[in-house]
C-alpha cells in the first residue's frame, strides 16, 4: 500500500515555474504533497471521519 502512495504522490502535478519557486523546490509548488499528507494524518487520528469533501456536492453532474 505504501508503493501505491508513493507512485501516486510522486506524479502529483504540481505548478511549475522558475520564477516563482526556488531551486529548493525544483522549481515546483510544493504545497500540495504536504496538503494531502496534513490530511492523510488527521484521518489516521480521527479528527477527520466523513467520507468525501465539503465540495463534493459543489461538482456538477453530468
Amino acid at each position: 500500500m505504501l508503493e501505491k502512495y508513493l507512485k501516486s504522490f510522486s506524479n502529483l502535478r504540481t505548478d511549475k515555474n522558475r520564477k516563482r519557486y526556488p531551486a529548493l523546490t525544483d522549481h515546483r509548488a510544493p504545497h500540495k504533497p504536504f496538503l494531502l499528507l496534513s490530511v492523510m494524518d488527521l484521518m489516521a487520528q480521527g479528527q477527520i471521519t466523513v467520507k468525501g469533501s465539503p465540495l463534493d456536492s459543489t461538482k456538477k453532474q453530468l
